[in-house]
């Protein structure tokens, strides 16, 4: 029995794939872009026309597998990138999410008729029209974040303390059309899976809230790992400690929070590494550069470089699947003060903290005991043993023994402890 992946994006390198291809269980990638594909890889040139930014987005769009084993659809990855430019609010995000299913579905459909896979791996949002078109195979649905609804419920939850740091979500007495379809099709894709993986217990939990059986869900932690041996890390008394968030400027990921810190802490320097998110608004912008260095969206090798040089990574997100930059963080040996809706295998206390965003007085004590030298070594070589279970290998063998025991006449849903 073997099994295909569809996904849309390169989401955390194609690991999923990459893990099952080496399993031998892999029957195809499908997906929008592959730079290792024609047309892209008949010429460099090709892909140095495209705006920079484009170029950025693209660069990480390789797959390490045989060409016979991926294809892409990249008009579609094209429009559906320049779509994205143009969302500029809650409803706006939700139609494209819906014409990307809709399309990637039905350029997928066509495709299946040949395709000899028992099973189809499915990420939430991308999931509805082939799910839909599929009923004779097996539907395996990762669940990446939480349910929209939830998670639009807790951004709303903060609107009505920081409303001046969002432009983008219709108020309840006006869920525009767009989002209403789209919470409705997340159930669906529930609905028509036979199993759900999804990678936290925050997911799990609020997937039992929304009416999913608790035995149709497994909980598997992701992992990624950025290739070098990395050491325990140090911090001078010295130096000013160097504090960075990774990820859009949004409400959704806290910035507002990280923007408090920063604002009163004299002992470290702040930076916010990412593009600027569709919902914020610009006056915010300007008071977020006056004392945090904003980056802009890099690629990933100017990610990486940007990213070994912060001593503490503090990602006060409001709500998560599960973090990757946090597994990101953790290979690097630095240690992470985040919060609990982050979703993440942080160990309070050991390899960082976990805290209520707006406390602001322990999030400084903490970075204050950070810049010892002794505590901080502590917390980075502790970051580095825990990212020994959340690297990118350990979360394939997760993985694949999963999807191999699923692959059985019986299946034991698998409940890992990530504590």
């Amino acid at each position: 029995m073997t099994i295909s992946v569809f996904q849309l994006g390169a989401r955390m390198k194609y690991t999923v794939s990459q893990y099952l291809h080496k399993a031998k269980i892999l029957e195809k990638l499908y997906t929008d872009i592959c730079v290792n594909l024609p047309p892209f890889n008949w010429s460099s040139k090709l892909i140095q026309k495209l705006p920079w930014n484009t170029i950025q987005k693209f660069i990480g769009r390789k797959v390490d597998l045989p060409q016979q084993k991926i294809t892409h659809f990249p008009i579609l990855g094209l429009r559906y990138f320049m779509r994205k430019r143009g969302v500029l609010n809650e409803e706006s995000e939700c139609v494209n999410f819906i014409w990307a299913d809709k399309n990637f579905g039905n350029a997928v459909n066509e495709k299946l008729q040949s395709d000899l896979s028992e099973m189809l791996y499915l990420y939430n949002t991308a999931a509805l029209t082939i799910a839909k078109e599929n009923k004779h195979r097996k539907i395996i649905l990762e669940q990446c974040s939480l349910p929209y609804s939830m998670y639009r419920d807790r951004i709303r939850k903060e609107m009505t303390v920081y409303s001046d740091w969002t432009q983008s979500y219709a108020t309840d007495a006006n869920l525009p059309d767009a989002v209403h379809q789209y919470i409705q099709n997340e159930e669906l894709e529930w609905a028509l899976s036979d199993h759900i993986i999804c990678p936290s217990k925050n997911v799990e939990e609020s997937l039992i809230q929304r009416g999913v059986p608790g035995n149709k869900i497994s909980c598997i932690p992701y992992g990624f790992t950025f290739s070098g041996q990395h050491l325990p890390r140090t911090v001078s008394m010295a130096s000013k400690l160097r504090v960075g968030t990774i990820g859009y400027l949004t409400l959704r990921k806290g910035i507002h929070y990280f923007y408090k810190v920063a604002s009163i802490c004299n002992f470290a320097e702040f930076v916010a590494i990412g593009g600027h998110g569709f919902d914020l608004p610009e006056e915010k912008k300007v008071l977020l550069s006056k004392v945090i260095k904003l980056t802009g969206h890099l690629d990933r090798k100017r990610l990486l470089e940007h990213f070994s040089k912060i001593d503490v990574l503090l990602f006060l997100t409001i709500g998560e699947g599960s973090a990757t930059v946090i597994y990101e963080a953790l290979s690097l040996g630095i240690p992470v003060i985040t919060t609990a809706a982050s979703g993440s295998i942080v160990e309070d206390g050991v390899n960082g903290f976990i805290v209520d965003p707006g406390d602001v007085q322990r999030i400084m004590f903490l970075l204050e005991q950070m810049c010892n030298p002794e505590f901080y070594h502590f917390l980075s070589e502790n970051a580095l043993k825990r990212s020994i279970y959340g690297s990118s290998d350990a979360y394939g063998d997760r993985l694949v023994n999963f999807i191999q025991a699923f692959m059985q006449p019986e299946i034991k849903p698998i409940h890992l402890n990530i504590q």
